[in-house]
């Protein structure tokens, strides 16, 4: 079984030559290379019957080390399943165009700050909106900064219940389908990061030194407004326990005997292509990927799906995802996998 452990052993030297690292990434590094080796020691367990005696090396205990993560993982599930309520809960995630990477990575920690700020604004506003829920929401939020693909992708997981508390104290449940529009949330997520980042001290370096010119970072920014944000928030599932969403948002490093997900993709495909169909058809998308080996896969369950409009064509499902048609008009089905997307259109007639 291959680890990560193995690959920076086969690889890191050579890595270490090329790339240089923080201080916390050089640490991290070191830490899951040496993890449960003879370098951090070890200790005996002695059979009192017998005599058997066997070594056993300590653990690293990094968070970024996925020898050490697992247990804390399940620890951490068990803990947030005993506070659930008896509701269904959301999944939603928000991240931003890929434009801001370079800016973002030179300004982690305030623009992390402003993420989380942006982030929460914007769902307890439209929860109190008694256009959508008029109570206020619970949310755990943990943000992830790399994508499956292992490149630099900032991302925040949030999980929220469906209901929440109104002014005085009583209990408003909201329906199974998602209760804010998702281009609203969209929207307004939008409007809240970049007025902050409008607003933070930045500092530029190397390729984006030019943005230190206010004239060219008020065009960089108003750039942003106008462009089309691919989806920032992502309805992801109605779950009644935190296994399956909490598996994803604790996950702080690839898991082992897991790299086979990251081999190079050659090409990514959905089928059926652009059907159309009557209102309340509905259509079966699968997702395929060939990688460089020759092999392919299905890999619908594995992919983030997404509609241009709900309101229109609503998605749901896993192993299979079905799209329901609800009305008459278009929408472009979207699907992403570790870092490569793909996009269809669905017509209703």
């Amino acid at each position: 079984m291959i680890e990560l452990q193995g690959i920076l052993k086969q690889y890191g030297k050579n890595f270490l030559e090329n790339y240089k690292l923080s201080c916390d990434q050089t640490k991290a590094f070191r830490a899951i290379l040496n993890c449960r080796t003879a370098t951090l020691g070890g200790h005996a367990d002695t059979c009192d019957q017998c005599g058997f005696q066997r070594i056993s090396y300590n653990s690293c205990r990094n968070r970024n080390c996925p020898k050490c993560q697992t247990f804390a993982k399940e620890q951490w599930i068990e803990k947030q399943n005993e506070s659930l309520l008896n509701v269904g809960y959301f999944h939603v995630v928000f991240t931003f165009p890929d434009t801001l990477n370079t800016l973002v990575y030179q300004n982690q920690a305030v623009v992390y700050n402003l993420f989380f700020k942006a982030m929460s604004e914007t769902l307890l506003e439209l929860g109190f909106d008694e256009k959508y829920l008029g109570a206020k929401l619970g949310i755990t939020a943990v943000l992830h900064t790399w994508g499956q693909n292992l490149l630099y992708h900032p991302h925040i997981h949030c999980i929220i219940p469906g209901g929440g508390l109104t002014a005085d104290g009583k209990w408003v449940s909201s329906r199974k389908k998602f209760f804010m529009p998702i281009k609203v949330l969209s929207k307004k997520f939008r409007g809240k990061f970049l007025f902050y980042l409008k607003r933070a001290k930045l500092c530029f370096f190397s390729d984006i030194k030019y943005l230190e010119n206010p004239r060219e970072f008020d065009a960089f920014i108003s750039n942003l407004y106008q462009k089309d944000w691919v989806i920032p928030c992502i309805f992801k599932g109605y779950y009644d326990d935190f296994r399956r969403p909490g598996d994803q948002l604790f996950r702080i490093g690839p898991d082992d005997g897991n790299t086979e997900a990251y081999k190079q993709v050659i090409t990514f495909w959905i089928t059926p292509s652009n059907p159309q169909v009557d209102v309340g058809a509905t259509v079966s998308f699968r997702a395929n990927a060939m990688y460089e080996d020759g092999s392919q896969e299905d890999v619908t369950s594995k992919c983030i799906w997404v509609s241009s409009d709900p309101g229109t064509v609503s998605l749901s499902g896993t192993s299979v995802q079905t799209a329901s048609a609800v009305k008459s008009g278009s929408a472009v089905i979207r699907a992403e996998f570790i870092g490569y997307s793909n996009s269809t259109s669905m017509v209703v007639v």
